[in-house]
């Protein structure tokens, strides 16, 4: 009963942590069957810190720091001793605690490399025609085309490739004539030689009064005749224009002095009041060579069929006569004012 009595005292001195070691003196006596270890006369004070004894004094006393606790014998304080033992497992982590308040924004970090390039997007829609710009400066001028064909004549004109007259229009005091004479004939080829070739009719272009006239003559020359074998062509005629004792013509081609020889072009001429705006002598046949090949007829100023003189005759062992001459041509245009 006494030992029930110091235990009490004891658990209630040492606190509810020092359960074990009470239960340990308690069990050391009983084996030992020694008297009770509680003296009020010896009774034992120990001071602790941080589960360290500071020191151990007789009698009741109380610890200047620390926590105290006291022992009914020096006997009891050798058995418990209570000092840390050991350290025990550590225990399992408890709940995490609350969150606590976000901390301040940390300043902004350095900029990152620039990444890759990305592919190329689609292309946009086609934006509207800017204005117009200005004109450029004008580029040098182009070579000269051919002279087209002449054209028909104009109102009150007119084309003969026939002779005939011309009714001069009311008020009309000046004509425009053009001219062609007609083209000599070539001569004929010989055994041993070519035939030399027509030469051309005149190219006239005159400027005729006519107000003394109500119509106008016009001759329209023919092409000479082709030679016979070893004889020279025939004369290319004139064209003209008459009103009265004014006239215009071209000369047909002259023929050649010889067989072989070349013909010559025919010229332009005048009278009374009439004058050239225009005069071109024909071209000259070609001459026939003693090979036999024959001359060609001098060409025409208008067109292949009128006033070109003819080729001559082939000559060698089978010779030609000689081609005849084209004929002329004379086109009227009326001026007024």
């Amino acid at each position: 009963m006494a030992r029930q009595r110091f235990t009490s005292r004891f658990l209630a001195a040492a606190g509810s942590g020092l359960a074990l070691a009470a239960a340990t003196v308690a069990a050391a006596e009983a084996a030992t069957h020694r008297p009770p270890l509680v003296s009020t006369a010896a009774m034992i004070t120990a001071c602790y810190q941080d589960s360290r004894v500071l020191s151990v004094v007789n009698g009741r006393r109380q610890c200047p720091t620390g926590t105290e606790l006291r022992f009914p014998s020096w006997r009891a304080f050798r058995l418990l001793r209570l000092e840390p033992g050991p350290a025990g497992a550590t225990g399992s982590p408890g709940p995490p605690g609350p969150a606590g308040p976000a901390g301040a924004m940390g300043a902004v970090g350095p900029q990152g490399r620039a990444g890759s390039l990305g592919a190329t997007g689609p292309g946009g829609p086609t934006g509207p025609s800017g204005p117009a710009g200005p004109a450029g400066a004008t580029g040098p001028a182009g070579a000269a085309g051919p002279a087209g064909a002449t054209g028909p004549a104009g109102p009150g004109g007119q084309v003969f490739t026939a002779s005939g007259s011309y009714a001069v229009p009311t008020g009309v005091t000046y004509v425009e004539a053009e001219l062609w004479g007609g083209g000599g004939g070539g001569a004929g080829g010989a055994s041993g030689t070519g035939g030399g070739g027509g030469g051309g009719g005149a190219s006239v272009t005159g400027l005729l009064p006519v107000g003394a006239c109500s119509t106008v003559t016009i001759t329209v020359g023919g092409g000479g005749s082709g030679g016979a074998l070893g004889a020279v062509g025939g004369n290319g005629t004139a064209s003209d224009v008459v009103c009265g004792p004014s006239s215009v013509a071209a000369q047909g081609g002259i023929p050649q002095a010889c067989d072989a020889c070349s013909g010559l072009g025919g010229t332009g001429t005048l009278s009374g009041t009439a004058t050239f705006l225009v005069s071109e002598r024909g071209f000259n046949g070609g001459n026939g060579s003693s090979s036999g090949t024959r001359g060609s007829g001098g060409p025409p100023f208008f067109q292949a069929t009128y006033g070109s003189g003819g080729s001559g005759g082939a000559g060698g062992s089978a010779p030609g006569p000689g081609a005849p001459g084209t004929g002329g041509l004379v086109i009227i245009l009326p001026l007024t004012g």
